[in-house]
Parts: structure tokens; sequence; C-alpha cells
């Protein structure tokens, strides 16, 4: 797992699962707690934010259990990446210069491939799915996971 300064990190990947994470009260008074203005992702804003002040740690060992059901709120992938996409826009804009370039193109990359993998998998929606992936090249040229899900694409119809 990942600990120490993990902003670039975290902006590519919420790596945080929301059940586990324990902050300080004192984090959350001098920076704020979940913004409930957002519909989906408060504890991904959470993280991020807080990731520009402090250094994270993590515990090995299970500490809880997940529970997945069919009416849950990350059921719902578009509005997800939605949500992702604001919070990583806000994040950037508020926080110049904390991430090198470089991160933020790949963190850009790694959502619209995933985007795309979800459009595509779920709602089989070619096109939609092939701008994702275009917009992840545009940011990274080299970015496999958007040239392979790009290959997949078109040599199967079976989702991985």
């Amino acid at each position: 797992m990942r600990r120490g300064w993990v902003s670039g990190a975290l902006l590519i990947e919420n790596f945080i699962g929301y059940s586990a994470g324990v902050v300080r009260r004192e984090c959350l008074e001098r920076y704020g707690g979940f913004d409930e203005t957002l519909r989906m992702g408060i504890d991904y804003d959470l993280w991020l934010r807080l990731s520009a002040h402090y250094q994270f740690d993590f515990v090995p060992e299970q500490t809880v259990q997940y529970r997945i059901w069919s009416g849950q709120m990350s059921k719902n992938y578009r509005r997800r990446y939605e949500s992702a996409i604001r919070i990583m826009e806000d994040f950037i804009d508020n926080n110049p210069g904390l991430v090198p370039r470089r991160v933020i193109r790949e963190a850009w990359a790694h959502t619209y491939t995933g985007r795309g993998n979800t459009v595509l998998w779920r709602e089989h929606d070619y096109v939609e799915a092939f701008r994702d992936y275009l917009r992840a090249l545009r940011c990274v040229p080299w970015y496999w996971r958007a040239w392979r899900s790009m290959l997949r694409a078109l040599i199967t119809t079976r989702a991985p």
C-alpha cells in the first residue's frame, strides 16, 4: 500500500476504502469534512484535500468488510466518473504545482480509460468508449491500458 505523501498516487486512483479511513479530528476541523454538495465521491474529495497537507499511513490487516448489493450508489458508474472528474479538476485547480504534470496526465489517462471500459462493457457503447480511450492517449500517448482496452474491444465482445 501507499504511504507518506500520496497526492499523486491518489489522484490517479482512489485506493482508500471509504469505511476504512481514520482521520484525526484536528485535520477535519482545519480543512473541513465531507463536501455534502457532491452527489458521489465525497470520500475521494476528502482524501485528496487532506493529502495536500498530511502524510498518509495504512494498517496492513483487514479492518472492514465491504458488502456489495444491487442498490448501492457505486453501481451508478456514469455519475461516479462525472463526480471523480469534477473532484480531480477542483483538486488540481486548488493545488497548483502539488502534483507533477506527468502524474496529472497519467491520472487523466487512467480515468478516461476506466470510464471507456465501463461504458464499453456495461453499455456496449463503442463510440463513446473509443472517444475516452483517445482522450486517454492524448494525455499519455504510450498509456498501455488504453491501447490494451482498444485492442480488446476490437477482438472480443466478452467483458474482461
